[in-house]
């Protein structure tokens, strides 16, 4: 991939089963050619496929992007996330290596009711980190770390930084065609 820097960088973006260019400009209020103009895999093909990193523009979210980081809490132990229609509690707590035992910890014996739960602050997917990472700079070692005092701190900075981007976004995203 190459990068074309514009205002607020370059984040990667891995491509997800059932992603396709036009899928991923929609959702960030793109076109199709602004993608291929920063990746050079992309230039001329249409042919995607998951796993594979993409750059996009930092400040280029999609609506799932902005519903996550209005889930952080900075400072504290958890954070909220809203289930996809069709998401399944496991899956959730599979990719982010949670437990079920934790999972019912944190929302009660009725988590499976649920449209938003409750997670651990310092357990994400892969494409959450590429997020966090390339668009509010958490530094990598959030991640890796396992002293809440210091990961709550650094995600106590970058999730007022979030919220305060996600309203900015928010309000110059043009409003959705009928």
């Amino acid at each position: 991939a190459r990068a074309r820097a514009g205002a607020g960088g370059m984040r990667p973006y891995t491509v997800r089963k059932g992603d396709t260019l036009s899928s991923i400009a929609r959702k960030r209020s793109m076109g199709v050619q602004e993608i291929r103009d920063m990746n050079t895999a992309v230039a001329k093909a249409d042919l995607i496929f998951p796993g594979q990193t993409l750059l996009l523009p930092a400040n280029r979210l999609s609506l799932r992007d902005l519903s996550i980081i209005s889930g952080l809490h900075p400072g504290e132990k958890v954070r909220d996330y809203p289930l996809r229609k069709g998401e399944k509690v496991e899956d959730v707590a599979k990719a982010r290596g949670i437990s079920m035992q934790e999972i019912e910890d944190l929302n009660g014996k009725k988590f499976r009711k649920l449209k938003v739960l409750k997670l651990p602050a310092d357990k994400y997917t892969v494409r959450e980190q590429e997020m966090m990472s390339g668009v509010l700079g958490v530094p990598s070692e959030f991640f890796k770390s396992s002293s809440f005092p210091a990961s709550a701190f650094i995600l106590g900075g970058v999730g007022l930084l979030g919220l305060v981007m996600a309203a900015a976004i928010l309000r110059r995203r043009p409003a959705p065609e009928n």
